[in-house]
């Protein structure tokens, strides 16, 4: 009977042996679990944490392109506000412009007025063209020098009231007037207007002359002559020109 006893407490024995054997690989399997599971957590909890970051940064970031955008929208809406008082002011400065050119224009017409009743350029009885009440300037003597003269200061008026510079500048001096010419070493002489010695260089200045009165008429959309024996009716022409496109601006 006491080797039964002992038999059954050897067997209770094992069993609670077995039992804790069971027991300890059920808590070490349990350890495991929890231990892949909190690594688990701790991934998530790494990339809940990068997530919140990159959100955190995201959000800084869309908070600065609204202010930015909104500054922007600021800026946008000054330069509209500037633009349009500047218009209102280019507007008004244009009419002003308008004003002062039709003046200019009204001024310009009536000063080629006066010079074409000063200078009187005409036909004489003859049918020949003179200025000034007869001064004609087809010949070489001191009266011609006169009237190239005049003719100087006619074109040099006309081109100042057009504001058009001359190709050949002229130095209106009255009977020894010159014109400007350069020569073939590029250096600018004066070529009178008058005869000299040098009988060739008073053709050139009257074909220089003819050339700035050419100049001016093309200017104007006119056609020149070219010729020099022409000046006086070519002068005519570009007064009437001037005071007529006064008239039209």
């Amino acid at each position: 009977k006491l080797l039964v006893e002992r038999r059954a407490q050897t067997d209770r024995l094992r069993a609670a042996l077995e039992l804790t054997r069971r027991l300890e690989q059920q808590l070490s399997l349990q350890q495991q679990r929890i231990k892949r599971k909190q690594q688990q957590v701790s991934s998530r909890a790494y990339l809940v944490e990068q997530a919140s970051t990159l959100a955190d940064h995201r959000l800084a970031r869309h908070t600065e392109q609204r202010r930015l955008t909104n500054q922007a929208s600021v800026a946008i809406q000054k330069t509209r506000d500037l633009v349009s008082r500047q218009a209102v002011a280019l507007r008004q400065e244009r009419i002003i412009l308008e004003d002062l050119r039709a003046m200019l224009a009204k001024e310009r017409s009536v000063k080629m007025t006066q010079v074409m009743e000063i200078f009187d350029i005409s036909t004489d009885d003859s049918g020949m063209w003179c200025l000034c009440g007869g001064m004609r300037i087809d010949g070489e003597g001191e009266m011609a020098a006169a009237g190239l003269g005049a003719v100087c200061r006619v074109l040099d008026l006309a081109a100042r009231y057009v504001a058009v510079p001359l190709r050949f500048p002229v130095v209106p001096r009255g009977s020894r007037s010159a014109v400007c010419v350069v020569n073939g070493s590029g250096i600018v002489e004066l070529v009178p207007l008058f005869v000299t010695r040098r009988g060739d260089r008073f053709v050139l200045a009257k074909k220089a002359l003819a050339t700035d009165i050419d100049q001016l008429l093309w200017a104007h959309g006119i056609d020149g002559a070219g010729d020099a024996l022409l000046l006086l009716p070519g002068l005519l022409q570009l007064l009437m020109a001037i005071e007529s496109s006064s008239f039209a601006t």
